[in-house]
């Protein structure tokens, strides 16, 4: 996995702590539920406040208004999996099904994505590289252990021998219910080198495109302003690569 996908290996090397890792899947962090402030508290807090839609309630606390849950995304992997275009087997009581990452979730915190009830994850299928492929991981927490991200940062990248982009892509998580891939970077980036200045260019289009929630205890806004400074990072992290 270093090195067919070292964005990958580091992902999932900085899920929660060693012990959940030995215990733990890649799959099962593929399949990991939504968290939210309202929702991550004891059955006393949140009767006190009244349920959330995620559990029992009628009202989003954190939008305060309409009828769909933006409890984040809080998995490491998947926004990795996505930029290198991997592929999710699911067996279900009517059979096999294949999907792409980027198709199996959706923007509903409650249950954020397309696998059924009877269904499992079996497979992820990874394509392999032609050797031209680069990428990268960063993950914002408040500790550098165990903790769940505040934000995580996938990127990869195809580039010529001279240097220059030839494709070139961008996920963010933990804002929102579902990964978000990040567009316009084709326009950008493709047919230049990766100097400091598409760098910076790519980031400032990130930042215009993220709109964390209040759905994790931290400052939305905080959260936003270090979307430009972890793509930026993950990119350099990538040219060096």
């Amino acid at each position: 996995m270093v090195q067919h996908a070292p964005s990958l290996a580091l992902a999932a090397g900085l899920v929660a702590g060693p012990q959940l890792r030995n215990m733990g899947t890649l799959g099962g962090n593929v399949c990991l539920d939504t968290r939210c402030t309202y929702y991550n508290q004891s059955r006393f807090w949140r009767k006190a406040l009244g349920y959330c839609l995620k559990k029992d309630g009628t009202v989003c606390h954190v939008t305060k208004v309409g009828k769909k849950c933006v409890a984040a995304h809080s998995a490491d992997t998947p926004p990795v999996l996505m930029t290198l275009g991997a592929r999710l087997v699911l067996q279900g009581t009517d059979g096999r099904q294949e999907t792409a990452v980027d198709e199996f979730f959706v923007s509903d915190g409650i249950w954020n994505t397309r696998r059924r009830r009877d269904q499992i994850l079996t497979e992820i299928r990874i394509p392999v590289s032609n050797g031209a492929r680069r990428s990268a991981y960063k993950k914002l927490r408040q500790r550098n252990a165990i903790d769940f991200p505040l934000l995580s940062v996938a990127v990869s990248a195809e580039l010529s021998g001279d240097g220059r982009v030839s494709t070139i892509q961008g996920v963010v998580s933990a804002l929102g219910s579902r990964p978000k891939v990040l567009t316009g970077w084709e326009e950008i980036a493709a047919g230049n080198p990766l100097d400091q200045g598409v760098i910076t260019a790519l980031a400032e289009r990130a930042e215009t495109q993220c709109r964390p929630l209040e759905n994790i205890i931290v400052d939305p806004e905080w959260r936003r302003a270090m979307v430009p400074v972890y793509v930026e990072r993950a990119l350099q992290d990538l040219v060096r690569n």
